[in-house]
């Protein structure tokens, strides 16, 4: 399913245009730029193409553009007058402006609001925010162990691949750890970051087109996922409402059979909640005295909080036989064996072969289960 934004940057100026055309398609997977330096090219891909957004030079306006652009969702004017800049108003079309001469981040940081503005208003939604109260038939899918160490987000990666490749799945991986490990597999620099997201979040609207714009599909596995923010310490700000409204906005695209969240080893307030929201808990664990007094200690917790009590039906111990050891004294659901070349593994998707049986052992178990 194509849900890319298609933007229509009509500029004068062909340098500054290639400017904006390059930032957006470098920065922004989700938004295909079309390039028009005139009126005459404008019209004509106007009246051919789609477009979900028109980035518009003042100096290019007309009422020919105006007829044309007639029940377009999203319209931009460029305006080189800093007085009103994001949240103007153009007194000749009623568009909103945005300032050209500043930050491409910010520019687009302004574009992406007004756009999901625009849309609300669109969309009769009320411009208070309210998230859906489930996520509907996407399913929920969490990683998390209070062991460090335990093959969690190698468990987490590998098994995104297989929904994808072995069950035709679309899978999206939200990787929520303060220290981000997941770079070692997916690219993870350049472009807009989950800080951008963040501030979305906290705005009155949906962040639909936020996240359509920022997301990265990896061309080898076809994984998608968000660069990590400047801090992990981002993640500690996160409420309860904003949670559910990333889980809720990610979940209302109804483009994902499955949300992957792979979270620290904190016992946290923020962590416990996405465990709530989560339809299934996968909690890898190794051999130990150390390793298994943190599951213990976990365990003993979640009775001391009536919010916390369904956690355990909903958990799945999943024994990484790293160390070939003993398995823990714990009731133990999958085994997933440290196999000769996994050390050595340069990808993802050799990862996802190596341990292709086990995984498929482990989905299967989780469908019955459910």
């Amino acid at each position: 399913m194509d849900a890319r934004i298609n933007l229509i940057i009509a500029e004068s100026d062909s340098v500054f245009l290639k400017e904006l055309a390059n930032y957006a398609s470098k920065n922004y997977s989700g938004l295909t730029p079309i390039s028009c330096n005139n009126n005459t090219v404008l019209a004509d891909v106007l009246d051919k193409d789609n477009a979900d957004v028109l980035l518009l030079d003042e100096e290019l306006y007309s009422q020919t553009i105006e007829d044309l652009t007639q029940g377009m969702g999203t319209k931009i004017m460029f305006t080189a007058k800093k007085q009103n800049p994001a949240l103007g108003i153009c007194p000749k079309s009623g568009w909103k402006m945005v300032f050209k001469f500043q930050k491409m981040s910010v520019l687009f940081n302004e574009v992406q609001q007004i756009h999901a503005q625009s849309m609300d208003t669109t969309q009769n939604t009320e411009k208070i925010y309210i998230p859906q109260p489930g996520y509907v038939d996407t399913k929920i899918m969490a990683f998390y162990s209070p062991i460090g160490g335990s093959g969690k987000t190698t468990l987490a990666l590998a098994c995104a691949l297989t929904l994808i490749h072995n069950m035709g799945q679309r899978v999206f991986y939200l990787n929520l750890e303060n220290i981000n490990g997941n770079a070692v597999y997916t690219p993870t620099k350049g472009g807009e970051n989950m800080s951008g997201l963040f501030d979305a979040l906290k705005q009155p609207y949906s962040t639909n087109h936020k996240i359509k714009m920022m997301r990265v599909t990896d061309a080898e596995t076809q994984l998608e996922y968000f660069r990590p923010p400047d801090s992990g310490l981002q993640f500690n700000e996160l409420t309860k409402t904003q949670i559910h409204k990333l889980l809720s906005d990610i979940a209302a695209l109804k483009e994902y059979d499955t949300v992957i969240i792979d979270l620290s080893a904190h016992f946290s307030d923020t962590n416990m909640f996405f465990l709530e929201k989560s339809d299934s808990i996968i909690m890898p664990v190794v051999s130990g005295l150390l390793p298994l007094q943190k599951i213990n200690a976990f365990y003993s917790e979640l009775p001391r909080r009536y919010e916390l009590s369904a956690l355990k039906d909903k958990i799945i111990l999943v024994w990484n036989m790293c160390k070939n050891d003993a398995p823990p004294d714990l009731s133990i659901h999958c085994n997933i064996p440290l196999l000769p070349g996994i050390k050595d593994a340069q990808s993802l998707n050799s990862i996802r072969l190596i341990l292709e049986k086990y995984l498929n052992e482990l989905l299967d178990f989780m469908a019955h289960k459910a």
